[in-house]
């Protein structure tokens, strides 16, 4: 089973914790969707009780987690994001050019 994300944030901070995409759906180009498997679990930083925790969550406690500003965002997130950006507005171009 997976869940499918489109937040470019949110999918650039599970990109950085290392969940991998199973699938990336491509057919509406101002929409793409990343979709994760949801049983996959990750060691992730959380904000808890104004205490920094690690924690071994799945795809939807993330969500949850960034929704709520709890995620805590690793150093590499900036260039995660830049990458994430980049390959969404390249595919973007891609498409136009058809």
């Amino acid at each position: 089973m997976t869940k499918a994300f489109n937040d470019m944030h949110l999918i650039a901070a599970l990109l950085s914790y290392g969940f991998q995409p199973s699938d990336i759906d491509t057919t509406d180009r101002t929409r793409q969707r990343y979709r994760f498997p949801s049983d996959v679990k990750k060691s992730v930083w959380l904000i808890d009780n104004g205490k920094v925790v690690s924690s071994e969550i799945d795809v939807s406690e993330v969500e949850e987690a960034y929704s709520t500003e709890k995620l805590m965002f690793l150093p590499n997130y900036p260039n995660v994001l830049r990458r994430t950006k980049y390959a969404i507005i390249s595919k973007k171009h891609e498409d136009n050019d058809d």
